[in-house]
């Protein structure tokens, strides 16, 4: 894990995320429209590109030609697909519509037509051109790759990929280089790039060069000042290149004129040049007491780090408890500036090797802590969700627990976990909707129901798991209702999907209370694309609205829309939200999401990999409508080289809010670290 001497993190999820965007609703796929069937060369071959609207809840598209099925399958990430090769003749014209599926239904669009251009030395198409380099190098501290190009006759724009998959558009025909930097190119990894060009008739393609990114560009040294505006943000990331496993903590410390900015650190893993996991950690406040969900049992093991952000030791006691009380009490303690990060069947904590209950501590000084849930799977690979914290000394609340997304069957099930911060017993009901709003019936602990009753001892905790056993896809939002009189526990959702009999992803799903706004990191570069899912508390359908700005906190100049039902659910990725069709890659900046309506919202990260696995993680949302702060905020765990890189991101939370001050990092035994980040 990131722990030291722990195993490595395997995060293979497989087009996890395509399952989770199209699975959000129950309906037939929306309406689309084939917009351009547009004829053009690809080299010396006949081309007609198709072009359409996003179809909303669609899985894949189907291809017809003259009424037959031609292309199957087409993912649903894509706008476009390229007619080409032996299979289109030169002068003919076809006619197209696309079919778009999902588990429901089928809806199809209107029909367009398209001519192949007979002479492909025609020069209504954008000419033959050359992609002359790919050379890797430092802008100052930043590594970088510089792409050029000689300029293509006829050409109006020209489009970078980047491994096979579209990365930027460079907006003006004049254009004739790119520079591919910043945090979505990683040390020592090689990328294949071509260049497309484009006009109103066709395109044309570049053959392809590649280029391996610098291991090490020096780079900016931690400690690191940072500075940025209202609905700006900053992001850097560790080199990785340091050879030995470095982990540790970071503190964010702000100037005294200003409010501490919200923060998430994603660290990944790669092994054999190929990128396996990614997992984030939210900057949190530090804590005296807490409470976490804890199991032990063969394939699934419990890991906590907590750092000690004080200039004086932490007496840290702990004690675990089940069904049948509390056992196994203990202590330890942790050294100024210090850091532990071990399983809980490890030393100090020392579990037993099998147990499911909740794990509690208390220190003499406040800390910060995060807790990591591993399973083993059925091929030893390791997948990782990040558990909360229970403040223990936050006041006990009759509120609802809001969890965002859940699916079952069709290979995909889900765990409700639930975790008793009382020294009373806890009583109420999880209640599941589907993204109409309607009860979703689902079998869950072998009862078959829309409404599960839970009753969860003093100190203990409650694990809920729907069966997975159908056939037929069932997804939406999970409610967590205390009974009247009795308090609200914490908790999580976990959904997992297998297949062909392997667990190949699970994805943990905090509880997010409603709010009215919230603001979320966001990142379209190259395979990373964010995602989000909005559940509606109300009544009523909910508009929401969508508005992205840029790091440097300027506006995208676009606002994206969409309807949520009472009490329903919606999920999608940016590129398919009504009004961000233009948005220009790469983009990194800030999304905020915001609604008349009560809602709730949870964000997701995902990225291919360079063997075209699908991995994802948890980003949790931060409500703009809390006040601003000016105490410390910290990361309890990160890892940097031994195959780690942690990508740390600060940005402006809420609202109004400007920030200015210094990130520190420190190692697990209180040193000051001169961490390179890039």
């Amino acid at each position: 894990m990131l722990f030291k001497h722990s195993l490595y993190v395997w995060l293979l999820v497989a087009a996890i995320f395509g399952h989770f965007q199209t699975e959000s609703a129950i309906a037939a796929p929306g309406e689309f429209v084939l917009t351009s069937a547009i004829p053009g060369c690809n080299g010396g071959s006949p081309q007609i590109t198709l072009n359409w609207t996003t179809s909303s809840g669609v899985m894949t598209y189907d291809l017809y030609r003259d009424g037959v099925l031609y292309i199957r399958d087409i993912p649903a990430l894509g706008h476009s697909f390229p007619d080409t090769g032996a299979n289109v003749a030169s002068g003919v014209t076809y006619t197209y519509f696309l079919r778009a599926k999902n588990d429901t239904g089928t809806t199809d669009s209107g029909s367009v037509q398209g001519t192949a251009p007979s002479d492909c030395g025609d020069s209504q198409a954008p000419g033959a051109f050359t992609l002359t380099s790919a050379t890797p190098g430092c802008n100052g501290s930043s590594p970088q790759i510089a792409l050029d190009w000689t300029g293509s006759v006829g050409a109006l724009n020209y489009d970078v990929y980047r491994d096979g998959r579209l990365y930027s558009t460079v907006v003006s025909a004049g254009t004739l280089s790119f520079i591919n930097a910043g945090a979505d190119i990683s040390p020592g990894i090689t990328y294949t790039y071509f260049i497309r060009a484009r006009n109103s008739t066709g395109t044309r393609d570049s053959s392809p060069l590649t280029a391996t990114r610098p291991t090490d560009c020096g780079g900016a040294l931690t400690p690191l000042d940072f500075t940025f505006t209202n609905r700006g943000g900053v992001s850097a990331t560790s080199a990785g290149t340091a050879g030995a496993l470095s982990v540790g903590w970071g503190r964010i410390q702000v100037g005294t004129s200003s409010t501490t900015p919200s923060g998430l650190a994603i660290f990944g893993l790669r092994q054999n040049n190929v990128l396996v996991t990614e997992a984030a950690v939210t900057g949190s406040r530090a804590i005296q007491a807490g409470r976490i969900y804890a199991e032990i049992d063969g394939a699934v093991n419990t890991g906590l780090a907590i750092a000690n952000p004080n200039n004086q030791s932490a007496a840290v006691s702990f004690f675990f408890t089940d069904q049948n009380g509390n056992f196994g009490s203990g202590s330890t303690t942790i050294p100024p500036n210090g850091q532990v990060a071990k399983f809980l069947n490890q030393a100090p904590f020392n579990g037993r090797s099998s147990f499911s209950g909740t794990f509690t501590f208390d220190s003499s000084v406040p800390v910060s802590a995060i807790a990591l849930r591993g399973l083993s799977n059925e091929r030893g690979e390791f997948l990782i969700t990040t558990l909360p914290v229970a403040d223990l000394t936050v006041p006990a609340s009759e509120s609802t627990l809001q969890f965002s997304h859940f699916a079952d069957g069709d290979g995909w099930s889900t765990q409700v976990i639930l975790v008793n911060p009382s020294d009373a017993l806890l009583t109420g009901s999880v209640q599941f909707r589907d993204p109409s709003g309607e009860n979703a019936t689902v079998t869950v602990n072998g009862q078959a129901g829309s409404s599960v009753a839970y009753s969860i001892p003093a100190r203990s905790s409650l694990k809920l798991r729907t069966s997975g056993d159908s056939s037929a896809l069932i997804v939406g939002s999970v409610r967590v209702v205390p009974a009247t009189g009795s308090t609200s526990p914490s908790g999580l959702g976990i959904f997992s999907l297998q297949s062909g009999g392997i667990t190949v992803a699970e994805a943990g799903v905090p509880d997010v209370p409603v709010s009215t706004a919230f603001r979320l990191y966001a990142e379209a570069a190259g395979s990373i694309q964010t995602g989000l899912a909005v559940a509606n508390s109300t009544a009523a359908p909910a508009t929401v609205t969508l508005e992205l700005t840029k790091l440097d906190g300027s506006s995208s100049a676009l606002t994206g829309t969409m309807i949520v039902p009472a009490n329903g659910q919606t999920a999608m990725f940016l590129n398919q939200v009504q009004g961000f069709d233009s948005l220009q890659l790469p983009f990194h900046g800030v999304l905020r999401v915001s609604s008349p309506a009560s809602i709730s919202v949870l964000g997701l990260r995902g990225r291919y990999n360079e063997r075209n696995d699908f991995l994802i993680t948890t980003t949790p949302p931060i409500n703009e409508n809390v006040a601003a702060s000016s105490s410390t905020l910290f990361f309890p765990h990160f890892a940097d080289s031994g195959g780690y890189t942690t990508q740390f991101i600060l940005f402006s939370g809420v609202a109004g809010q400007s920030s200015s001050g210094t990130l520190q990092l420190f190692s697990d035994s209180g040193q000051t670290l001169n961490l390179s980040l890039q």
